[in-house]
Protein backbone atom coordinates (compact mmCIF):
# COMPACT_ATOMS: atom_id res chain seq x y z
CA UNK A 1 0.00 0.00 0.00
CA UNK A 2 1.31 3.25 -1.19
CA UNK A 3 2.15 5.76 1.83
CA UNK A 4 0.42 8.14 0.32
CA UNK A 5 -2.82 6.97 1.99
CA UNK A 6 -1.03 6.75 5.44
CA UNK A 7 -0.67 10.55 5.03
CA UNK A 8 -3.93 11.20 3.88
CA UNK A 9 -5.18 8.95 7.38
CA UNK A 10 -2.84 10.89 9.31
CA UNK A 11 -3.99 14.57 8.15
CA UNK A 12 -7.97 12.77 8.39
CA UNK A 13 -7.01 11.30 12.40
CA UNK A 14 -5.18 14.92 12.92
CA UNK A 15 -7.55 17.16 11.87
CA UNK A 16 -11.03 14.64 12.70
CA UNK A 17 -10.16 13.47 16.05
CA UNK A 18 -7.75 15.68 18.30
CA UNK A 19 -7.94 13.04 20.61
CA UNK A 20 -5.96 11.24 18.87
CA UNK A 21 -2.16 11.08 18.97
CA UNK A 22 -0.78 9.79 15.45
CA UNK A 23 2.39 8.65 17.33
CA UNK A 24 1.20 6.96 19.99
CA UNK A 25 -1.38 4.61 17.52
CA UNK A 26 1.87 3.64 15.98
CA UNK A 27 3.66 2.71 18.98
CA UNK A 28 0.53 0.58 19.81
CA UNK A 29 0.72 -1.06 16.69
CA UNK A 30 4.42 -1.85 16.87
CA UNK A 31 5.01 0.30 13.94
CA UNK A 32 8.22 2.50 14.19
CA UNK A 33 8.78 3.81 10.28
CA UNK A 34 7.96 7.07 9.19
CA UNK A 35 5.76 6.93 6.20
CA UNK A 36 6.31 8.66 2.60
CA UNK A 37 3.80 9.15 -0.08
CA UNK A 38 5.13 7.07 -2.54
CA UNK A 39 6.93 3.98 -0.65
CA UNK A 40 5.05 0.86 -0.05
CA UNK A 41 4.05 -0.52 3.38
CA UNK A 42 2.24 -3.73 4.24
CA UNK A 43 -1.36 -3.78 4.21
CA UNK A 44 -1.32 -4.86 7.32
CA UNK A 45 0.12 -1.46 8.64
CA UNK A 46 -3.16 0.03 7.52
CA UNK A 47 -5.44 -2.29 9.17
CA UNK A 48 -3.93 -2.04 12.63
CA UNK A 49 -4.01 1.29 12.51
CA UNK A 50 -7.10 1.97 11.53
CA UNK A 51 -8.14 -0.71 14.44
CA UNK A 52 -6.28 0.83 17.04
CA UNK A 53 -7.62 4.12 16.18
CA UNK A 54 -11.50 2.31 16.01
CA UNK A 55 -10.38 1.21 19.53
CA UNK A 56 -9.57 4.09 20.83
CA UNK A 57 -12.26 6.39 19.25
CA UNK A 58 -14.69 3.51 20.10
CA UNK A 59 -16.37 3.27 17.28
CA UNK A 60 -17.82 -0.11 15.33
CA UNK A 61 -15.17 -1.94 12.85
CA UNK A 62 -14.74 -0.45 9.77
CA UNK A 63 -16.83 2.88 10.53
CA UNK A 64 -13.29 4.59 10.10
CA UNK A 65 -12.30 3.07 6.91
CA UNK A 66 -15.85 4.72 5.14
CA UNK A 67 -14.83 8.03 6.75
CA UNK A 68 -11.10 7.54 5.40
CA UNK A 69 -12.70 6.63 2.16
CA UNK A 70 -15.03 9.49 1.44
CA UNK A 71 -12.24 11.92 3.02
CA UNK A 72 -9.43 10.50 0.75
CA UNK A 73 -11.96 10.93 -2.54
CA UNK A 74 -11.80 14.56 -2.00
CA UNK A 75 -8.04 14.74 -0.99
CA UNK A 76 -7.50 12.64 -4.18
CA UNK A 77 -9.45 14.96 -6.33
CA UNK A 78 -7.67 17.83 -5.35
CA UNK A 79 -4.56 16.55 -6.32
CA UNK A 80 -5.48 13.87 -9.23
CA UNK A 81 -7.99 16.41 -11.11
CA UNK A 82 -7.57 15.12 -14.24
CA UNK A 83 -8.20 11.68 -13.19
CA UNK A 84 -11.31 12.96 -12.05
CA UNK A 85 -12.39 15.06 -14.75
CA UNK A 86 -12.17 12.42 -16.80
CA UNK A 87 -14.87 9.83 -15.58
CA UNK A 88 -18.88 11.15 -16.13
CA UNK A 89 -19.81 10.62 -11.93
CA UNK A 90 -18.34 8.69 -8.93
CA UNK A 91 -19.24 5.64 -10.38
CA UNK A 92 -17.49 5.37 -13.43
CA UNK A 93 -14.36 6.54 -11.57
CA UNK A 94 -14.53 3.51 -9.39
CA UNK A 95 -15.46 1.24 -11.96
CA UNK A 96 -12.35 2.32 -13.70
CA UNK A 97 -9.89 2.51 -11.44
CA UNK A 98 -7.59 -0.43 -12.75
CA UNK A 99 -7.31 2.13 -15.91
CA UNK A 100 -5.75 4.59 -13.76
CA UNK A 101 -3.81 2.68 -12.08
CA UNK A 102 -2.92 0.34 -15.36
CA UNK A 103 -1.32 4.43 -15.95
CA UNK A 104 1.00 4.41 -13.36
CA UNK A 105 2.75 1.10 -14.70
CA UNK A 106 3.79 3.19 -17.96
CA UNK A 107 4.43 5.88 -16.27
CA UNK A 108 6.30 5.05 -13.11
CA UNK A 109 8.77 1.79 -13.56
CA UNK A 110 8.90 -0.61 -11.17
CA UNK A 111 5.26 0.52 -9.47
CA UNK A 112 3.36 -2.29 -8.23
CA UNK A 113 -0.40 -0.74 -7.97
CA UNK A 114 -3.11 -2.66 -6.32
CA UNK A 115 -5.64 -4.83 -8.29
CA UNK A 116 -9.06 -3.50 -7.55
CA UNK A 117 -12.23 -5.01 -8.42
CA UNK A 118 -15.65 -2.85 -8.60
CA UNK A 119 -19.13 -3.91 -8.05
CA UNK A 120 -22.59 -2.23 -8.12
CA UNK A 121 -25.03 -3.79 -5.28
CA UNK A 122 -28.17 -4.67 -6.57
CA UNK A 123 -29.85 -1.69 -6.23
CA UNK A 124 -27.05 0.17 -8.13
CA UNK A 125 -26.69 2.88 -5.33
CA UNK A 126 -23.98 1.57 -3.34
CA UNK A 127 -20.60 0.65 -5.07
CA UNK A 128 -18.18 -2.12 -3.55
CA UNK A 129 -14.42 -1.73 -3.74
CA UNK A 130 -12.78 -4.74 -3.35
CA UNK A 131 -8.66 -4.15 -2.70
CA UNK A 132 -5.37 -6.38 -3.34
CA UNK A 133 -1.75 -5.80 -3.56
Amino acid sequence: MKGVLFIHLRRLLESEYPILNWNDILYECGITQLFASGWDYPDQSMDAIMKAAETILHISPGELYYHFGKSSTLEFHKAYQWYFDHYPDVQSLFMGLNEIHRDALTSVPGARPPALHSELNESRDVIMLHYQS
